[in-house]
């Protein structure tokens, strides 16, 4: 047990040495406090009287000065010039007494208010001596600015003199400041010196006695401070020297490591066997890891296919965005170019149901006509937009020759020329190109770049056609025109669906924007390739098509000719169509053709007239109520047994699809609404 108690803790002891110093510090602050009071009076005094009343006398100096002058002038040469000078002189002393303030005639004693005094006067008298042009008054004047200066000197050389006196007494106060500060800081620093000394004398030797056991304690020998430990409880709580109180806490740790080592030996058994339970577990961890790991490289690469396909959905909403603008454009274009023909047609139907009998309808019915092929033309257009899109055009291929190809398209189309003012050109090639191809479709081809040129070529204009070969692999067909041109933005999506240049109220031009969009499927249908090329608005176009070549046919070999028609004979028809106008005009025609027809509403109704009726022929529309056609055409095949009739579908669904659906039903033929009469004839001709 060591011995090192003390009456006071060494809290109690510093707060003492601290204490002395404190009431030390706030002496020597009272007395700074005065002297700072004394110095902020002597530079109040100095910056609010001593200095603005010297700056003062200054421009009272300069004032008189300048009036002198002023009055000087005036006097020997008496001008406007000078005496504008003049007053500006005494307007300038009258500003600066006004701001000094006025001093009653009279008043001595104060410096300052005698120098005032003493310039109120001189200006008085130099104005008195200026009014009177008494030139022989300048040595008076002369005398009195003298006089008036040395009154002003001799303020400033006093104010001067207080002000000296001012800052020496600010100086010294700053000197007795200065010398108790340093007396403050070597109290200071000797009282903190003894106060250290003291406390380190106190604490030093049960210190080092305290480290001994410490280092023991480190060391593991911790039995040796067991002697520290208090007798109780309430020997440790009535203790308030803090040496004696950490030698306790040295003692209780001390008989805690004793019993911890106990049980820290107990707990490095349990620990031995947990150790190895977790060392296990590790292992186990360890595979799982890998396997995380091997998880987080699948979901990286997920999620690259997932950035990956979002990008594409981007790109697919934008086009979706893009198709869905140019669909809404569409549908108002299409409203347009059905509500021109219907419109034309009414009116024609109009004119025949007003004429009288006997009148020529010859006209409105050529309206009729060429409307309604205007119509059919939209319809196929769509159509054939749709069948290329899906696939579902099958090409009849043979050799054709192109020059030949597009003379009969010049052909065709130089009607349509002519009444447009425009004129038609063919540059045949220097020897005969031969593409395998659908004359059809590409007459189609043709049709649509020629017809697209003539329309957009105003009157005078010029559409060039020529054709060529290139690279001995391909034909090229070139179609230029001097017409309206285009610009980049409607190059790059001229052969969109629905695309066209910038829309007018009018639409004079009219059409749906499929033209080229069917060009150019068509063309690559046959493995070629379609290119526009313009320099601007109002420089023309040109499109280019290229089509692959081919072998010439054998010499002997000749065209197919068409069989002929055969003569037209009664025929018994059924016809199954829901609408009545649709039926019963198609009805007449096939009367008028020497037919026997019989109408059918329904496609129960056509199955009781068919028992009754037997029919050659049966013309159905697919889209019947309650029984569709399809139905009618599968009962009708049960219903007749050996007696089969010819079956015709007559609909407005005329997708491969639906052709497809229909022969499946049971239909021998598939027509398109409205049907082509001229193919019904050698249909019934060959019953």
């Amino acid at each position: 047990m060591i011995r090192y108690a003390s009456r006071y803790s060494i809290g109690q002891r510093l707060a003492l040495g601290l204490g002395f110093l404190f009431a030390l510090q706030l002496a020597v602050l009272a007395g700074v406090l005065v002297w700072l009071d004394e110095n902020e009076k002597a530079y109040d005094e100095l910056s609010g009287r001593l200095l603005p009343r010297t700056m003062l006398a200054k421009e009272l100096e300069q004032t008189v000065l300048y009036v002198a002058l002023t009055a000087r002038d005036q006097l020997l040469q008496p001008t406007r010039l000078h005496a504008r000078a003049f007053a500006q002189a005494t307007e300038r002393a009258g500003t600066a007494l006004r701001f000094v303030g006025a001093v009653p005639a009279g008043t001595d004693g104060d410096p300052y208010a005698a120098a005032r005094f003493q310039v109120l006067r001189y200006v008085r008298e130099t104005e008195r001596i200026v009014a009177a042009g008494a030139e022989r008054a300048i040595d008076d004047l002369a005398r009195l600015r003298e006089s008036t200066l040395g009154s002003i000197r001799a303020f400033v050389v006093q104010e001067q003199a207080a002000t000296q006196a001012a800052l020496g007494a600010m100086a010294a106060n700053r000197e007795r400041i200065s010398r108790l500060l340093a007396w403050l800081a070597a109290a200071s620093a000797l009282v903190f010196a003894l106060a250290g000394w003291l406390t380190a004398r106190s604490i030093r030797r049960p210190a080092r006695r305290l480290l001994e056991f410490a280092s023991a304690l480190e060391a593991g020998n911790w039995r040796s401070a067991l002697s520290l430990a208090p007798a109780s409880p309430q020997a440790a709580a009535r203790t308030r020297d803090e040496m004696q109180r950490l030698g306790h806490a040295l003692g209780a740790a001390a008989v805690a490591l004793e019993a911890r080592e106990q049980q820290l030996q107990q707990q490095n058994e349990e620990l031995q066997a947990q150790n190895e339970e977790i060392q296990a577990q590790n292992e186990e961890i360890q595979a799982q890891g890998e396997e995380i790991q091997a998880q987080g490289e699948e979901i990286q690469a997920q999620n690259s296919d997932l950035l990956e396909q979002t990008a594409r959905l981007r790109e697919q909403a934008s086009a979706l965005k893009e198709a869905d603008e140019r669909k809404n454009e569409f549908l108002g274009v299409l409203a347009h170019e059905l509500r021109n023909p219907l419109s034309a047609m009414a009116n024609s139907l109009a004119l025949m149901a007003r004429a009288g009998p006997g009148a020529d309808t010859a006209q409105a019915r050529a309206i009729l006509e060429r409307q309604l092929r205007h119509l059919v033309r939209l319809i196929d257009d769509l159509l054939d937009i749709t069948r290329i899109s899906r696939g579902k055009i099958h090409l009849r291929r043979k050799p054709l020759e192109l020059a030949a190809l597009l003379g009969d398209c010049l052909a065709d189309l130089q009607a349509s020329a002519e009444r447009k003012g425009v004129r038609l050109e063919l540059a045949p090639p220097a020897q005969p190109l031969w593409v395998s191809g659908d004359d059809m479709r590409l007459s189609q081809v043709f049709g649509n770049i020629v017809g697209n040129a003539i329309k957009f070529t105003d009157a005078g204009g010029r559409v060039a056609v020529s054709a060529s070969g290139e690279d001995a692999r391909w034909a090229v067909a070139r179609i230029a025109d001097s017409g309206r041109g285009m610009d980049e933005a409607l190059l790059e999506r001229l052969f969109t669906p629905f695309s066209q240049g910038e829309g007018e109220l009018a639409r004079s031009s009219g059409g749906l924007g499929l033209g080229l969009a069917l060009v150019k499927g068509l063309v690559e249908l046959h493995g070629g390739r379609v290119q526009a090329r313009s320099d601007g608005p109002g420089r023309g176009t040109e499109l280019a098509v290229r089509l692959p070549l081919c072998e010439p046919p054998a010499q002997d070999a000749r065209a197919e000719a068409p069989a002929p028609l055969q003569a037209a004979r009664s025929a018994r028809i059924l016809l199954v169509e829901d609408n009545a106008d649709a039926g019963d005009s198609l009805r007449v025609l096939l009367e008028l053709d020497g037919h026997q027809v019989r109408i059918a509403r329904s496609g129960p109704e056509a199955l009781e007239a068919a028992k009754a009726f037997r029919p050659e022929a049966v013309l159905c529309d697919i889209g019947l109520p309650g029984m569709d056609g399809y139905e009618v055409a599968r009962a009708l095949r049960r219903q007749a047994g050996d007696r089969q009739p010819l079956l015709i579908a007559l609909t407005g669904y005329a997708a491969g699809v639906d052709q497809e659906r229909s022969a499946r039903a049971g239909f021998d033929h598939h027509l398109a609404k409205p049907p082509d009469l001229e193919r019904l004839s050698r249909l019934f001709a060959g019953l």
